[in-house]
């Protein structure tokens, strides 16, 4: 069983068509659904993931010339409810511990960012096989195997590949 744990930006990026790393993001899901691949999830990347949707679909309605009406606004929170229960459905929730905290405080001395690091200490706790992030800064630092959706993708096919029975 290959478990992937994908960071917040992932999501982000499956959801939002408008991002760089849409395409990569939205092939790896897709893959990792096909393949019977285990997402993995935490409470954190559930929470900023439906904050930040929310946000999103707000700004987009300021960019519009339009400030969002209560409507608008109950939709906004409306679709990233829906966007975020689709995550939770398709995922397992990894649960933090005292000792991923502890963990995630540490690794402030190679990563400052402790969100990611909460995150890595939940792919190191629940042995994923790999943590997916398009973020370039935990991509160097993360002792947790990580890759970004584009390498990704790539690793599933050849790892599909391997594990396919001979002709």
């Amino acid at each position: 069983m290959t478990l992937v744990l994908p960071d917040t930006n992932v999501w982000l990026d499956y959801f939002l068509p408008a991002r760089p790393a849409h395409a990569a993001s939205s092939a790896l899901i897709a893959r990792c659904l096909r393949q019977g691949v285990t997402l993995l999830t935490t409470s954190g990347i559930l929470k900023d993931l439906c904050f930040l949707l929310e946000l999103e679909q707000k700004r987009w309605l300021r960019a519009q010339g339009a400030s969002p009406s209560e409507r608008q606004a109950l939709v906004a929170r409306d679709q990233a409810h829906a966007s975020t229960q689709l995550v939770l459905d398709n995922s397992t929730l990894v649960c933090g511990t005292p000792n991923s905290a502890r963990m995630a405080l540490k690794l402030t001395s190679v990563h400052p960012d402790f969100e990611d690091n909460l995150i890595v200490a939940a792919a190191l706790h629940a042995r994923a096989d790999m943590l997916v992030t398009n973020d370039a800064q935990l991509l160097r630092h993360s002792p947790a195997p990580a890759l970004s959706s584009e390498d990704a993708l790539a690793w599933l096919a050849a790892l599909s590949a391997k594990q396919a029975p001979a002709p």
